[in-house]
């Protein structure tokens, strides 16, 4: 999993920030009252798209406390923690009780959490959209595990489809961040279209076979494409690359 950068966010206002003053969710509401009923509510997102490794595609917003944001991507407690680790690859929400907590690097990896204000008990929600972003959606407390499954209850789909409604919203801004290629990765792209060949674009474009996978690696990274293939049909949707054009030789 990629090295995760700096989150965005520390309060609960600036955590909703992603959602403009007419496009609030209709499920933001019930979750605002929800914080008044429980003070220690926290909440976390984090988002990538599996194929891409590049540090700077991550999208972490939470409400956790400065210090422990500093300690966890110092420590890169991503690797180990399962609700990260283990949870985006769920294909249903979950309870944190669910998850494997055993092994010495777990458990200190919760008591630690802990100094900090953050409580065992949570609820995620997984979610992956049409570009290929999982993202994950947690709020938790530190409530008693009896307590919790009371709220989650009543509150448990409501979470969800603000949760979902969350992941949409990132997942609309960041594909509005269309990416630049330059000259010569759309030239990859524009033979790739036709059908070519790394070995045949090289010598379209007098490159050798390796540069020319270069290009397609760091065209692959931009897109967020699994391979050629998938790179290509992105450009094309994204309008920036057009099969149809005269020879970009």
């Amino acid at each position: 999993m990629q090295e995760l950068q700096g989150p965005e966010a520390s309060t609960f206002n600036e955590f909703c920030g992603i959602f403009g003053p007419d496009e609030q969710s209709e499920h933001l509401s019930v979750i605002k009252r929800l914080c008044e009923e429980v003070e220690d509510l926290q909440f976390s997102y984090y988002s990538f798209v599996p194929w891409v490794g590049a540090p700077d595609d991550a999208v972490i917003k939470t409400t956790y406390a400065e210090d422990w944001q500093r300690l966890y991507m110092e420590k890169k407690y991503h690797l180990i923690d399962p609700v990260v680790s283990d949870g985006i690859w769920q294909c249903r929400p979950f309870n944190w009780s669910e998850l494997a907590t055993g092994g010495k690097k777990v458990s200190n990896f919760f008591s630690e959490a802990e100094n900090f204000g953050i409580g065992r008990t949570g609820f995620s929600v997984t979610a992956c959209c049409a570009n290929n972003r999982r993202g994950i959606f947690s709020i938790s407390s530190r409530m008693k595990e009896r307590d919790w499954q009371l709220l989650l209850r009543d509150y448990s789909q409501n979470i969800i489809c603000f949760a979902l409604t969350y992941h949409d919203a990132i997942c609309s801004q960041k594909a509005s961040e269309i990416p630049t290629l330059s000259n010569r990765e759309r030239q990859v792209l524009y033979w790739s279209a036709h059908g070519k060949t790394v070995w045949e674009i090289g010598c379209i474009l007098d490159l050798s076979p390796a540069t020319v996978g270069f290009y397609m690696r760091r065209i692959c990274a931009k897109l967020g494409a699994v391979n050629k293939s998938h790179a290509v049909a992105l450009a094309i949707g994204q309008r920036l690359v057009d099969p149809f054009e005269a020879d970009i030789h």
